[in-house]
């Protein structure tokens, strides 16, 4: 599923929305303000499972997605997350530095 947003509170409220479906991965495109308002978002959900955040490198500092995220061209790292999802892998941490990569577990119900 995509959603785009323009607002903060379009932000929260696709986010909440992709939370409450159960959703396994929610790639952010964008700055740290909007990383800041997607993660306010899922963190004021009751639920038993949060999805994966893949920060993509976007916006103008993207300081998060340095430190966090998928690397530095998003592009690429959608590609990445689809491909892993199509095989039944989520990522669930990744490393900045080219060598690591990111570790990964099968969803449930995969082979």
């Amino acid at each position: 599923m995509h959603l785009d947003a323009e607002t903060p509170d379009g932000l929260e409220a696709a986010a909440r929305e992709l939370v409450d479906i159960d959703t396994e991965i929610l790639a952010v495109n964008g700055g740290d303000g909007t990383v800041q308002a997607v993660l306010t978002a899922m963190l004021g959900r009751v639920t038993a499972r949060l999805p994966v955040l893949a920060v993509l490198h976007s916006g103008t500092t993207s300081a998060t997605a340095r430190n966090v995220g998928f690397g530095s061209r998003p592009f690429e790292a959608v590609q990445r997350l689809l491909a892993a999802a199509a095989q039944g892998i989520v990522p669930v941490e990744w490393s900045p530095e080219p060598w690591c990569g990111w570790t990964a577990r099968k969803t449930p119900g995969t082979q």
